[in-house]
Formats: structure tokens, sequence, C-alpha cells
């Protein structure tokens, strides 16, 4: 067929030898990436080929399939997971609501790796395949043009991304603890049919068994959620319970949560589960909960107001150099966040008194700064 064969396929393709062969091969040594489809596998020569050929209907029927198809799934390790937020924490503090080009932004962030090799170590293995996943997740908005990918990222986004990773982490918070709980409860029926089982052998070991029973066998087992703020007890406690009370609970003024604080909801039935790992202001509080209002509006934009109680609340930390409130056991003092330590899970405060560090993430709050 003069220099050109039929492959299984079906498709006309190029002998080799050929001179269209070597025309091809020598094409795809000298092209730019910028101007190569991996979707279609076209190779070509400069931007106005590669402008053609996107406007193309075979590559716009082809874009079509690839877009409404499902997204593949990448096994993230946790190297991937801080690969994609510092990209995404670098694209909001620098290109906010601007368009820019993808591989401007890698090179900014890593001006020595000319040849993209922190990239081919990911899960997604090029820049294309990472920004649009990205860009099927929700966190940004991904155009490839004549020059390339091309990424805009806004605030909406950004709250949006928040929102759900704040949604799933209450849930999978949630679920742990109800699985916890489930736990607790079988092993506490276990332990009552053991015993049982003893007081039908004998009254001696019996009576010894029962009062072995007595003892709180299942303080240990109850499930604590993190960074947060406790009610305290209605009944006298025994000293090593008072001990390990006084150290997590925080009275200020005869409330447990003061007024204008910044805390996550972790109730599932608040508002039918609408509240759920929402971010919420405290009003009033009472001795079984505190009366919050959603930072987030409802449907027809009307403030929501939902009483929660102390043990399903969630301190929040801001930003650093924001306004907090340290809450200890001397009375409360404003500060402002320094630093946050993730191994220790503290964190470091500067108040009128000084420099207070190690603090604990339940004694920090974020106050309310309305804008």
């Amino acid at each position: 067929m003069n220099g050109y064969f039929k492959s299984e396929s079906g498709k006309v393709r190029a002998e080799p030898g050929s001179t269209r062969w070597v025309y091809n091969k020598f094409l795809r040594l000298q092209t730019k990436l910028r101007w190569v489809c991996g979707l279609c596998n076209v190779w070509c020569k400069d931007e106005n080929g590669f402008k053609c050929h996107l406007e193309h209907e075979n590559h716009i029927r082809k874009s079509e399939i690839a877009r409404q198809s499902a997204a593949p799934e990448f096994k993230m390790s946790a190297r991937d997971e801080a690969f994609a937020a510092s990209f995404v924490q670098y694209l909001a503090q620098n290109y906010l609501n601007r368009t820019v080009l993808l591989h401007e932004i890698y090179r900014e962030m890593y001006p020595d790796d000319k040849f993209q090799r922190l990239m081919h170590d990911t899960c997604w293995g090029s820049l294309g395949t990472f920004i649009n996943a990205l860009s099927k997740a929700g966190e940004c908005e991904a155009y490839k043009g004549p020059k390339g990918w091309t990424v805009r990222i806004d605030q909406d986004m950004l709250l949006a991304a928040e929102a759900e990773r704040e949604a799933r982490e209450a849930r999978e918070a949630t679920e742990a603890r109800l699985g916890a709980k489930t736990k607790s409860k079988e092993k506490k029926r276990v332990d009552t049919e053991d015993e049982e089982d003893d007081l039908e052998a004998g009254p001696a070991g019996g009576a010894a068994e029962t009062e072995a029973a007595e003892e709180p066998t299942d303080m240990t087992n109850r499930v604590k959620v993190a960074f947060q703020l406790c009610a305290g007890p209605k009944k006298r406690p025994t000293s090593a319970e008072t001990k390990d009370s006084e150290r997590r609970k925080i009275v200020v003024e005869g409330a447990v949560w003061p007024k204008g604080l910044v805390v996550k909801v972790l109730c599932p039935d608040a508002l039918e589960g609408q509240a759920l790992g929402q971010k919420a202001v405290t009003l009033d509080s009472e001795d079984l909960g505190v009366h919050l209002r959603l930072l987030k509006l409802g449907e027809n934009g009307q403030e929501l107001q939902v009483f929660v109680k102390n043990e399903l609340l969630e301190t929040v930390l801001p930003k650093l150099g924001s306004r907090v409130l340290v809450l200890d056991g001397s009375g409360p003092m404003e500060g402002t966040l320094q630093s946050v330590e993730t191994q220790s899970y503290s964190c470091t405060v500067q108040t009128e008194k000084g420099r207070i560090a190690g603090l604990p993430y339940d004694r920090v709050c974020k106050i309310w700064a309305p804008s």
C-alpha cells in the first residue's frame, strides 16, 4: 500500500523503514511534550497544529467519553497526600482566583526538579494525571489548552474541600466511637455470662467473682473523643476520677464552653444530621450542653441554631497568628497561636503573661472573629 499497511485493529499504519515511518519517528523526537495529546496519541508539530487538534471532532468525542467515565482510583500513600496538600496550599496562597499554567507552578515549587522526578515517584506519575484527579475531586479547576494545563482555585472550592474533609473525619470518628461502644457492651455481656456460670459453680467462688465484678472495669474501654471539653460529673467521684476529671474539666464563670468560641459539632442527630462536622459559634451554655449558631447558613439563607451536649463538641484551632482563648484552671486567657506540634498534639500560644508552650489541643480554641 505504498509504504502503509493495515494493523490488526484496522487502522492504517506506516510500514517500518518507509519515508512516513522515518518522518513520524523524527517528529516524535522533535515535538515538545506540551503539543502531545496523550488521550488520542497524536504528536503535533507546533502550537497551531495542537490547537487545531483540540478543536477536532474526534478529540472532542474522546474527551467527552473520558470526562463521563469514572475516575481511576489511586492508592495514595502518606507521601502522595503530603504532595497534594502542599500543592493545593501553594496554589491557594499565591494564585487564589487566578488562572495559571500548571508547569509554571511546578517550576516555582521545585526549581531543581527539571525532569519532574518527584512527580514521577507519586501514584499519579505525571502532572496531567495529577491535576485531572484533583479536578475531578473538586479541589480545583483544570483545563488543557494550547500552552498546556491551566489551573484555577477559588475560595468556594477551598471551603467545600474543607467541609468535605471535616465531615469525613467526623464520620470516621463517630463510626470508631460506635464500634468501640459495641465492643464494650459485648465484653460486658460476656463478663456477665461468665459471672453467672461462676455463681452456678459454687457459692464461695461466686461471691469472690461478684465482688470483683463490682469494680468499674469498663472505664478503661470507654471511648474518649479527642480534643473535647467535658462537663463535670454530677455525683461525687472517687479520688482517681477526680484527678482525671480536673485535668480535663474546664469551667469559666459557671460555663463549660465560654461564649464566642468556634467549635466543631460531632453530634450525628443534630438537625437530622445536617450539623455533623459543621463549625459553629457558642452562644449560651448550660449544665447539659451549649446553644450554638452554625456558621453555614440554611438552604433559604437563614441562620441555624442547635443545642448540643458538651461531650459532642470539639475545639477548633485557627491558622497561625490568629486569636485564641487558652482555657485552664486559672481562668481564660486570650493570646495568639504561634505554632502547632502535630507529633505531640500540642501548640504554643503567646499571651500577655508570656509564651506558653505544650498546651494540649483541648485547652486552646479559636475566638470567633466576624468578617
